[in-house]
């Protein structure tokens, strides 16, 4: 038998307010009731009408909207009713992800002056929605099948490795001066690599006339079809201890710690906006040719990746990347 779904609503009757208490932002609380299941849902509205139903609020159809690949889209379907209503945003527990994971490992454990770990795992995740965020909003949040793709945490490869080598030299008196100056050192390398995180193109004006510009694509283009770039890094970490005295555990211990030690440029974030214009008559204009090429890559069932060729305010141009190389140098005294 399938849940039946009750909405109460609870409604002050509308008091005489001033002009900046009707611009307040008003936060009402929907009660939703399920047959052995309850959520609650907060919904936060602003600059509403005091005489607001439940009809303005929860019956808002989205616009049917059609896309033609010559002419572009019809986005002529009008808006919310209540002019009063300038956004509306619900906030539910609903959604669904799945996830498929191999792990090989590989690890030896400390002897002959060495140790070490491997790991690498081999995943696919697809959900349809990512957080309670509204940056993560659907455009049709009441279809969400349509977002249903690889996860915006989607890494399909990651690799690790981490090690402890210690010189098989000895210090003392007893030994020479160069197996003094080797004794007592330790490297600790330690190296991450993964593929490129998902993201999603996005046409960075309203399309679908829900009032959101920053989360609406094209509709023959699906969620998360881009891929951000690779990660490579190396780590690694020197050390050696200064004995004074053989029978004693006092010691100095001088350490470098190196990240990034090769100074590979890794890059955090692309721009994922290939911007459009609606036009008077409803349609969509691509007026860069470089976004109407990307476009019709996506558009073909290419998966479009982050160009070094382009600036960061150009589409797909990376905006920000991880540290480059940093030193860290230390000196430790244990007694």
């Amino acid at each position: 038998m399938k849940n039946r779904v009750l909405v109460h609503l609870r409604e002050e009757q509308p008091r005489r307010r001033t002009v900046d208490q009707q611009a307040a932002i008003t936060i009402r609380k929907l009660v939703i009731k399920k047959e052995e299941k309850s959520a609650a849902s907060r919904i936060a509205r602003r600059h509403l009408n005091p005489s607001w139903t439940a009809r303005d609020a929860l019956a808002k159809n989205f616009c049917r909207l059609t896309r033609n690949l010559s002419t572009g889209a019809d986005t002529q379907c009008g808006r919310v009713n209540d002019a009063g209503i300038t956004q509306f945003t619900d906030y539910q527990s609903r959604g669904s992800s799945i996830y498929h994971g191999m792990t090989a490992s590989l690890m030896k454990r400390f002897s002959n002056h060495f140790s070490f770990q491997a790991n690498y795992t081999w995943s696919k995740a697809i959900d349809d929605n990512t957080d309670f965020n509204s940056a993560f909003a659907p455009p049709f949040p009441s279809r969400l099948f349509t977002e249903r793709s690889i996860s915006a945490f989607d890494i399909r490869h990651n690799f690790t490795f981490s090690g402890v080598f210690e010189s098989p030299f000895k210090s003392g008196p007893d030994h020479n001066l160069a197996s003094r100056a080797f004794a007592d050192i330790t490297i600790s390398p330690s190296i991450f690599i993964r593929s490129g995180i998902p993201f999603t193109l996005r046409t960075g004006v309203d399309i679908n006339g829900d009032t959101r510009g920053g989360t609406d694509r094209l509709f023959t283009i699906g969620r998360n079809t881009g891929i951000g770039p690779n990660y490579r890094s190396a780590n690694v970490r020197i050390s050696k201890a200064f004995h004074l005295k053989a029978d004693s555990p006092m010691r100095i211990e001088a350490s470098a710690d190196f990240a990034n030690i090769f100074n590979r440029t890794n890059f955090a974030a692309v721009n994922e906006t290939l911007p459009v214009t609606v036009g008077a008559q409803g349609q969509l204009i691509i007026p860069d040719p470089l976004v109407a090429a990307d476009y019709a890559a996506a558009e073909a069932n290419n998966r479009l990746e982050g160009r070094r060729d382009r600036s960061l305010n150009q589409p797909l141009g990376f905006t920000s990347a991880f540290n480059p190389r940093q030193i860290l140098w230390g000196v430790k005294f244990v007694f």
